[in-house]
């Protein structure tokens, strides 16, 4: 925009910044809210999943709802889920969108840039929510399994599913089987790597062994075997699909699992067998992991044994 030279620089800084605001305000009223929320005792579903207490079951996630929110979720139940997936959906590039990544490069002040963010995207509370609701919330897999889809989505929707059980875990497989680049698969396996609850260990670890020995992209299968080393509650059925991915062809796939087999100590006992073969493996990375591995396995299994004396 051109002013005329008589027009002090004061006034048209003034006047950028209301044509600014008018943009922004705009931008808001057209991104909208995602409907009316559904409410329980008087109050929206947004006030329940913000009563959360601390929890160290999940790194990624260091909260959960009280018991008193997760109640009131379960009380508003599948009515709450499209508020729940329209938080956990990135906003596409609306104008407020635009406006704020243009904003994120200028020095702005705080109560600009609280109101330029997508005050919508919320994926915490979705995946909060959806946890409440565990298998509750099945009729939300089809709209996750898309969202799986979205870079930007993709790792709340693989947690989201994961939360409501086997169901939603086979929703995952099936997203899985959508991707045909074998990169791309590798990422959003790589996206269960610190959000798994351990009560969901169990159900997601058979996926995880699947792909381990059966996806045919070599980045793909080093994703899985990378991913299981912290399934430490699914032992039992971990130790031996990785014991069996050390006859991998690929090399970085056999590294790999030498290298999440030596996180399960003592349990991994079964394996060794396999990783001391590995120690004559043509790959010296191979090699120095299973040396590592069987290191950490007898270390942790003689503290164990001398403890139990």
């Amino acid at each position: 925009m051109c002013l005329p030279e008589f027009v002090p620089r004061r006034f048209a800084y003034v006047a950028a910044a209301g044509l600014l605001l008018i943009a922004l305000v705009a931008a808001g009223l057209l991104s909208g809210r995602g409907g009316r929320e559904p409410e329980y005792d008087g109050r929206p579903l947004g006030f329940w999943v913000q009563q959360q207490v601390p929890s160290s079951t999940n790194p990624l996630l260091p909260v959960a709802l009280s018991d008193e929110g997760a109640n009131a979720v379960r009380q508003i139940g599948t009515n709450g889920l499209p508020m729940l997936i329209h938080w956990m959906s990135y906003p596409e590039r609306s104008l407020r969108e635009r406006m704020f990544q243009w904003l994120s490069r200028k020095p702005v002040s705080p109560a600009v840039w609280n109101f330029a963010h997508p005050r919508s995207y919320r994926p915490d509370f979705g995946i909060l929510g959806i946890r409440a609701l565990g298998p509750q919330a099945r009729a939300a897999i089809p709209a996750l399994v898309k969202l799986v889809g979205k870079k930007q989505d993709a790792q709340w929707a693989v947690l989201a599913l994961c939360a409501i059980g086997p169901e939603g875990t086979a929703g995952l497989n099936e997203a899985l089987e959508r991707i045909d680049d074998g990169s791309a698969r590798g990422n959003v396996l790589l996206q269960l790597q610190h959000g798994i609850w351990p009560e969901r260990q169990a159900d997601v670890a058979p996926l995880l062994t699947g792909r381990l020995t059966g996806d045919p992209s070599a980045g793909a299968r080093m994703s899985a075997a990378m991913v299981l080393r912290n399934f430490t509650n699914a032992a039992a059925l971990v130790v031996p699909a990785l014991a069996r991915a050390m006859h991998d062809r690929d090399g970085g796939v056999r590294f790999t699992a030498a290298e999440s087999l030596g996180h399960f100590g003592a349990e991994a006992s079964p394996a060794v067998p396999t990783l001391e073969a590995a120690l004559s493996d043509e790959n010296p990375t191979v090699r120095a992991s299973a040396t590592q591995a069987l290191h950490l396995i007898r270390q942790i299994g003689g503290a164990g044994n001398e403890k139990a004396r």
